[in-house]
């Protein structure tokens, strides 16, 4: 399958420091599909948009708003809002790739039947130990999840789903503030449209300042995700 087009979804809460360097990976992607981009304004205050704006001659990139806080809401209003027929997923502190959709849809190629595709993401800013832990944990903690959830994890920083899978699963919940990629994810496997696929080829970037409190904190969020979902 050859999309017409791929959309690309970031949302964005006060990322002035961050947009930039993530717009710019976009820019330097290898691929030939045409693109567009749609960043979700979360109520910025910010210079958010204004930045983002600044790549118009660079990028097919648009800014749309969403006042609802929170990244269900979020998502939700950009996946709503995309003309793809494959729709990419990333956060605006993130770095993909520069062949990240080229890889990505080349999962969806190789098998008629797989309807998404995630990957993996991963920590270069922390200290060396939390690097380390962190990015070979990533890849064990996705392929636990298949083995007792069913299926992979779609991971809201790095995937992509045909936009009929997509809206036969019911969208992303836009009353969730966290976890909504793993609501989305549960959704597509019932759905049964088709299978999500797993890919380590194209790693994402993204800040590690959510572990800037230590590594055992920040990553207890996953770990409490997991525990919540198959033991209470």
């Amino acid at each position: 399958m050859k999309p017409k087009l791929v959309s690309v979804v970031i949302p964005a809460y006060n990322e002035e420091a961050n947009i930039a360097m993530c717009l710019a990976a976009l820019v330097q992607q290898t691929g030939k599909n045409p693109m567009e981009v749609i960043v979700v304004d979360n109520n910025c205050t910010d210079d958010t948009a204004k930045i983002v704006r600044g790549f118009e001659k660079l990028l097919n990139v648009k800014v749309i708003h969403e006042k609802k806080k929170g990244r269900g809401a979020a998502r939700k209003k950009g996946f709503d809002s995309a003309h793809g027929d494959i729709i990419f997923s990333t956060d605006a502190d993130t770095l993909v790739p520069s062949d990240w959709i080229e890889k990505t849809l080349s999962a969806f190629k190789k098998d008629p039947s797989v309807v998404a595709v995630t990957g993996l993401t991963r920590i270069v800013d922390c200290d060396t130990v939390t690097n380390f832990v962190f990015n070979v944990m990533m890849p064990l903690h996705m392929k636990a999840y298949r083995v007792f959830g069913g299926h992979f994890v779609l991971s809201g920083f790095n995937f992509a789903i045909k936009k009929e899978a997509y809206k036969t699963a019911g969208g992303f919940n836009g009353m969730t503030d966290a976890y909504e990629d793993l609501d989305l994810s549960d959704r597509v496997y019932k759905s049964k449209t088709g299978k999500i696929s797993f890919i380590e080829e194209a790693p994402v970037i993204f800040s590690g300042r959510r572990f800037k409190q230590g590594l055992f904190r920040g990553y207890m969020d996953y770990v409490t995700t997991f525990t919540a979902k198959f033991f209470m």
